[in-house]
């Protein structure tokens, strides 16, 4: 584990490095290396910094008991806003019998085409009659019309 000569060292080490490429490469100037090193070193110390750390779990602490000392009287409230959970299943069954009615008029109209292929002595406009009463039944589900 390093101390803090050994971290001194290391980040003039690396401000050093910064500068060299900072002048000599188009990567270190585009980037700024130099300013980057200089925030990593701010943050670095700040976050090494165990005062700060010791006041922010002080501050914690107090936030900490003034949330119990809410819960624990009965003051806390939560305002909950939720949707109509009736308005959403009616929604819902909506799809579920516009996508029943699709299959239905879909599998009427296979069965019609299908139908077609049979010789029968029903016909209805010179079509066979069952193919032609069930392709008209698709076609009154699709009706505008209720």
């Amino acid at each position: 584990m390093s101390d803090g000569a050994d971290l001194a060292s290391d980040l003039e080490a690396m401000e050093e490095v910064a500068e060299v490429m900072a002048k000599r490469t188009e990567l270190g100037q585009r980037f700024d290396l130099v300013a980057m090193v200089g925030e990593f070193r701010k943050a670095l110390l700040e976050e090494l910094d165990y005062r700060q750390e010791a006041r922010n779990l002080e501050r914690l602490g107090e936030n900490l008991n003034k949330s119990l000392d809410l819960l624990a009287g009965n003051r806390i409230r939560f305002k909950v806003d939720a949707f109509d959970e009736v308005y959403m299943m009616e929604g819902l069954q909506k799809i579920a019998n516009r996508i029943t009615l699709g299959l239905v008029m879909a599998a009427l109209i296979v069965g019609a085409a299908l139908l077609m292929q049979v010789e029968t002595s029903f016909t209805l406009l010179g079509y066979p009659g069952l193919a032609m009463i069930l392709f008209s039944a698709a076609v009154a589900g699709v009706s505008p019309w209720p």
